[in-house]
């Protein structure tokens, strides 16, 4: 689930493409819906929420189809829900919480990693020994929840609609992170999931 300004974007940014392919105005639209054409900027720009039933008059006068329209009262309705991951965050700082939170609402992620095996790879014990080489002031009762935090990130590998691709440097590959089992078993895990 994305987090609740990334849906917030989704829908304001998807209500603005509607309003302008019916040829509507912000202010045509603002009045149509009974609000000022300040808060529908403020909308479009995902700044301000519309509350349900603005969105039920915004849908009725663009004449939204009804497969869009669910969407965007899905739309709003998640953006009152919190993500997975903001059970973390009194141990997460605020770039990885948006991190986190638009890697959730991504279909495909690719990325090139030059140090370190990507985190949606690591083995618990290779996520072990980044987080205290990358974080060594951090309190020792949050390295298990940072650990955690990077397990779960995992979870989107098993979601069939969501696809994943990584480019190693090969250093990263060679550099012995957390010794020479925990290594070991991280290039077991790399190539285990190569294959499946």
């Amino acid at each position: 689930m994305a987090s609740p300004t990334i849906r917030l974007r989704r829908l304001g940014s998807e209500l603005q493409r509607l309003r302008k392919d019916a040829e509507y105005s912000g202010a045509q639209l603002a009045k149509a819906i009974g609000t000022s054409q300040t808060k529908l900027s403020s909308v479009e720009g995902a700044r301000r929420k519309l509350s349900s039933g603005e969105l039920e008059k915004a849908i009725r006068a663009l004449r939204v189809p009804d497969t869009k329209a669910r969407e965007l009262r899905l739309l709003l309705e998640e953006s009152n829900q919190l993500g997975w991951w903001e059970e973390y965050s009194d141990v997460l700082p605020d770039t990885i919480e948006m991190l986190a939170g638009l890697e959730d609402a991504a279909s495909w992620v690719r990325r090139y990693d030059e140090a370190f095996i990507p985190a949606l790879l690591q083995t618990p014990e290779y996520a072990r020994a980044v987080v205290h080489a990358a974080a060594p002031y951090q309190r020792s009762g949050d390295m298990p929840r940072l650990v955690e935090f990077r397990m779960e990130r995992q979870r989107r590998l098993r979601d069939s609609t969501f696809r994943f691709t990584s480019l190693i440097n090969e250093g990263a590959l060679r550099r012995q992170v957390g010794g020479r089992e925990v290594m070991a078993a991280q290039l077991d895990q790399l190539l285990r999931l190569d294959h499946s």
